[in-house]
């Protein structure tokens, strides 16, 4: 997991995101966070993951997901998700899929059936990522906070883009094992790194 702090915008950013997405909220000038509804949006996450679940909202915190349904590529899911990040102190939490660059992946690209597919799924992260920019950039005009999830030994942590990404936010590693936080397999704790 990858979290950054967030630091107040200058108006100008404000001012520049909106007329880089005209009729899509910019950000106003003073951000405040006095009386502000939490809102954390979700990107790639599954329609029921747990971050969203009932269970941890609490005081009104909203929880807007981005799904695969949604299509993050499409103009309308792209939409959708810079308008949630376009909300004071958002936290936008970043779950892009990462299967093209698992650990298994280094022996299965030589596998002719595998090969197009593990290409097609690493085209489509790099896609992904940089539309996961421009929400980004978005959130950060609202004053808010990015994080970012992927499995510790994960190719695409070496990726160049997702090195610029983790940079240019000044998002921080955190190591965790999910038998930390209790995960479990059919029956025992499992250690699934992250």
């Amino acid at each position: 997991s990858r979290s950054s702090s967030s630091n107040q915008p200058p108006a100008n950013a404000a001012q520049a995101a909106a007329s880089e997405n005209p009729g899509l909220p910019a950000a106003p000038a003073n951000v405040g966070k006095a009386a502000i509804r939490r809102r954390i949006v979700e990107l790639c996450c599954e329609v029921d993951s747990e971050i969203g679940h009932n269970r941890f909202k609490r005081n009104g915190c909203e929880v807007i997901r981005i799904t695969k349904e949604d299509d993050l590529l499409s103009e309308t899911g792209f939409n959708k998700a810079l308008t949630a990040a376009s909300h004071p102190g958002v936290l936008l939490m970043v779950t892009l899929p990462c299967t093209g660059e698992c650990s298994w992946q280094s022996i299965n690209i030589h596998k002719p059936k595998c090969k197009a597919k593990i290409q097609k799924d690493r085209r489509q992260f790099k896609a992904l990522l940089a539309k996961v920019e421009l929400i980004a950039d978005r959130a950060k005009t609202w004053d808010g906070s990015i994080a970012m999830e992927l499995p510790r030994n994960n190719g695409y942590l070496k990726c160049p883009e997702v090195q610029a990404f983790i940079q240019r936010y000044g998002l921080q590693t955190a190591k965790f094992d999910g038998c930390m936080l209790g995960t479990t397999g059919k029956a025992d704790l499992i250690k699934k790194p992250w």
